[in-house]
């Protein structure tokens, strides 16, 4: 059964949010602030875990953290993939180019997650070697030599880019309507700026000394 165009806006948003949840986990996992309390105990059925078994280290939750930021970019490629199947009929040759390429981009993405969601491998098809998809300034794939490469950030502009991409296809696809009054969530506690995948944390100002 096809989803409506507004429920494959929810799910768009949904994979969004997953993302950036994703995102703040790594960076408290970097800075080691993120909370390691698991539940006493848990069950399900006929299933109980405790804390002992199911709790994380913090060197797990730091190992664990990127692989979780990666692979919430496969649920936004899928959910673009599923909304361009059922809302956009022959994508792939479509005449606007940047729905076009949009389309390859999140296909060829969700693709390589597809073969091992954790170790994710390019299969490119034959027309699409040697060919570079773009979606204006938001993002950029070259699929020269990708064919049977494990996937990186750096071929299609980084994590940023999946993310800036799936907000262009709601909005530019989709057709979806910015809100009027976005309710801001909270302001930061700890300040962090994030550059690629180096974090830095703001301690303190400095004070000037007049004397």
């Amino acid at each position: 059964m096809a989803f409506t165009k507004e429920h494959h806006i929810n799910l768009l948003k949904l994979a969004e949010q997953q993302f950036r949840l994703a995102c703040i986990v790594r960076v408290h996992a970097a800075l080691e602030t993120l909370p390691l309390d698991a539940p006493v105990s848990q069950s399900f059925g006929k299933h109980t875990s405790t804390w002992e078994e199911f709790g994380l280290r913090q060197d797990q939750i730091e190992y664990a953290a990127p692989t979780l930021e990666f692979v919430s970019t496969f649920v936004m490629s899928s959910a673009m993939r599923q909304a361009f199947a059922e809302h956009v009929p022959n994508a792939r040759n479509h005449k606007n180019s940047n729905v076009a390429a949009a389309y390859q981009i999140a296909r060829l993405t969700r693709n390589a997650f597809s073969h091992h969601m954790l170790v994710p491998r390019c299969s490119i098809d034959d027309d699409c070697k040697n060919r570079k998809f773009e979606v204006g300034e938001v993002i950029r794939l070259d699929t020269s030599n990708l064919d049977g490469q494990p996937l990186r950030w750096d071929h299609y502009g980084g994590h940023l880019a999946i993310w800036r991409l799936c907000q262009w296809v709601r909005f530019n696809v989709l057709d979806d309507k910015s809100p009027v009054d976005r309710v801001l969530p909270e302001r930061p506690a700890i300040k962090v700026i994030k550059q690629g995948n180096l974090f830095v944390r703001k301690i303190g100002d400095l004070s000037s000394d007049d004397g």
